[in-house]
Parts: C-alpha cells; sequence; structure tokens
C-alpha cells in the first residue's frame, strides 16, 4: 500500500460533508499508508496541500518515512531506474532493446562526451 494523502476535515468545516479528498480547505493534512512495511496514519502539520504532496514524495523516495532524499541521482542510474521500470511494466521485449539502445548506448555516450 501507498502513502495517500487526505484533508482531516475539522468539525465547524464547511466541506465536511465533500469527504477526505476535498482539498480546498484549510483543515490539516494527514498521511496514511505504509511504507517499507512500516504503517502509519499520522498528521503532516501542513496545510499546503501542494507542500504535502512533496514531503510524502521525499519519503517514498527514500524510502523510510521522515526521511527526504535530498541527493539527485547520476545520469547512469537514472537510465537503470527507466529500464527496471519498463520491465517491470511487462513491455515488449522489442521495446525493451530499443530503449537500452536509444538510452544506455547513445544518450550515456553523449553524457560522456
Amino acid at each position: 500500500m501507498a502513502l495517500t494523502i487526505y484533508r482531516r476535515h475539522s468539525p465547524d468545516c464547511p466541506h465536511k460533508s465533500k469527504g477526505r479528498r476535498w482539498n480546498r480547505c484549510d483543515c490539516p493534512i494527514w498521511v496514511q499508508g505504509s511504507l517499507a512495511g512500516e504503517c502509519l496514519r499520522e498528521s503532516l502539520d501542513l496545510t499546503v496541500w501542494g507542500a504535502a504532496q512533496e514531503r510524502v514524495r521525499g519519503w517514498e523516495a527514500s524510502g523510510q518515512v521522515g526521511v527526504i532524499r535530498n541527493e539527485i541521482p547520476t545520469i547512469k542510474e537514472a537510465i537503470e531506474k527507466h529500464v527496471e521500470d519498463a520491465k517491470a511494466r511487462n513491455l515488449k521485449p522489442q521495446s525493451l532493446k530499443r530503449i537500452k539502445d536509444v538510452l544506455q548506448r547513445r544518450f550515456l555516450e553523449y553524457c560522456r562526451d
């Protein structure tokens, strides 16, 4: 299960009846789900939706709750992750071959030059 953010509406919020996904009010934002085997449901102490998304994406990128990965992956690492993602999406062998050819051979050589 991934992490999901939602608004936990206060009792006096006029949008309370619209549900947890309604994000156009100033009620606190919470996160729920699991990451690296750790289940959590807690307040993010934020009211800005974009800031909450950014925090949770940082947690998911690092693989740990509360830890935000600030380092930028190298081009080689990014290409490897893209190829792994393509394999996980069960693309046809010809598509995988093309991705590897363009990115691993041509683009990586271009970047080295």
